[in-house]
């Protein structure tokens, strides 16, 4: 029996040996999956909260985390590409803001310093958008008048010619032209238009944005509506507007 139980516990401790020598062995960093370590990775998705929770992408409800849209999934892909690049989170703001423009950026402190530093970037030699409104209501609107027409001013107070491109609305209810000067463009809905060099504004001038609003269009109904005007320019510091339209329809 004592030889039986002494042969039990050598079996017992070879046993052990092996298992936690292949549990050390397991757990060897070159037997690791590739790519970053656990507590690395946790620290990269802590840096993309924070980043993410500065940024929107659309009008949707919906945190930018949360968000699917396009422009959301485009976003997000290029920031993943910028963080593995080892771009710093100040750099990466900056990059967001030049690409996609300050309208992304939420936190009013990040976006005014990021707003200065695209202005020093850009010299004194810039064109300077300067929007009459971003939002106009019509208030209440009969249906039977059938057209209703604005027309937005466009200043540029910078010191280079301002472009504007790829205007468009977000709805074919509403079309939109660009006029500067004598000179005026066809007029546009929601599918666009290419830019519009033709027609720059020249430092000090301005150029009207004239909207029509079809109200015997399908789309519209008795009720609150809101379309929007969209374009983009070469002001580095305003590179995407929008100018939303709002109104109440009766029949």
């Amino acid at each position: 029996m004592r030889v039986n139980h002494r042969l039990s516990r050598i079996i017992l401790t070879l046993l052990c040996a092996v298992f936690f020598s292949g549990v050390s062995l397991a757990q060897n960093p070159t037997d690791l999956p590739a790519g970053r370590d656990p507590v690395t990775n946790l620290s990269v998705e802590r840096e993309k909260a924070e980043i993410y929770s500065k940024l929107k992408c659309c009008p949707c409800k919906e945190s930018f985390a949360q968000c699917t849209c396009a422009e959301a999934k485009e976003m997000k892909a290029y920031i993943d590409a910028l963080m593995d690049a080892g771009i710093s989170k100040d750099d990466i703001f900056y990059k967001i803001a030049k690409k996609y423009s300050l309208k992304v950026i939420i936190d009013e402190k990040l976006k005014s310093s990021l707003e200065q530093r695209l202005i020093k970037e850009a010299g004194d030699k810039r064109p300077q958008l300067l929007l009459e409104t971003a939002v106009f209501d019509f208030g209440t609107v009969s249906q039977k008048l059938g057209v209703l027409r604005k027309v937005f001013k466009i200043e540029n107070k910078g010191n280079s010619d301002l472009i504007i491109n790829n205007l468009r609305t977000s709805c074919g209810c509403v079309s939109v032209a660009l006029d500067v000067g004598e000179n005026k463009s066809p007029y546009f809905s929601n599918q666009g238009s290419g830019i519009l060099s033709q027609l720059a504004i020249a430092p000090g001038k301005s150029a009207g944005l004239e909207i029509v609003f079809d109200l015997h269009h399908a789309s519209i109904k008795p009720g609150k509506v809101i379309r929007e005007i969209l374009f983009s320019s070469n002001d580095p510091v305003n590179k995407d507007l929008a100018i939303m339209l709002q109104m109440t329809v009766k029949e």
